[in-house]
């Protein structure tokens, strides 16, 4: 789980710095290439919501093993 949490920080930070490079290109008047930028944020995107899936499946599956032990 923890590993999952890790991916998901870095998958996030790469995230926010594609948005970041997009708005910067929009802003300009002359705006340059998008060189598959937005590629790249709609992969970006898919595994973070993989990652997110993945770790509340992780998530459930602690909690219901939590549970046998406490009942018994």
């Amino acid at each position: 789980l923890v590993e999952i949490q890790e991916q998901l920080e870095k998958a996030s930070t790469q995230f926010r710095n594609i948005q970041k490079r997009l708005l910067v290109r929009f802003k300009d008047r002359n705006p340059a290439p998008i060189n598959e930028l937005d590629t790249i944020l709609d992969v970006s995107h898919k595994r973070i919501a993989e990652l997110g899936e993945e770790g509340e499946k992780h998530q459930e599956a602690l909690a219901q093993a939590a549970q046998s032990l406490a009942a018994g």
